[in-house]
């Protein structure tokens, strides 16, 4: 946890932090940037994130610029969205270019 947000283990990388990288760089680009974080910590941070796993976990806090997160004022200028929307579509995305290579 970081500041009570789900991350992934060892890191300070929230699955907010994650799924927003994601939607701007493919998950190559993403672990040459972080050489410690295997695939399988991308698919298990988009997977929890997507299921909206942290509700059932009873975070502290929700990741930061997610809807569920509710300690802040609006900023209209940053404003919050559904990260676990993000972490679906990602997933779906991996999945069917995965399946596209085979």
């Amino acid at each position: 946890m970081v500041g009570g947000s789900p991350c992934i283990d060892g890191t300070r990388l929230t699955c907010a932090n994650v799924a927003q990288s994601l939607r701007y760089e493919s998950v190559d680009e993403y672990l040459r940037d972080y050489p410690h974080l295997t695939p399988a910590d991308i698919r298990n941070c988009l997977e929890y994130c997507s299921r909206r796993q942290c509700i059932e976990d009873e975070v502290i806090n929700f990741c930061q610029q997610c809807t569920l997160d509710t300690r802040r004022d609006p900023d209209p200028d940053d404003s919050p969205e559904e990260i676990w929307l993000l972490a679906e579509t990602l997933l779906m995305n991996r999945k069917s270019n995965t399946r596209s290579r085979d």
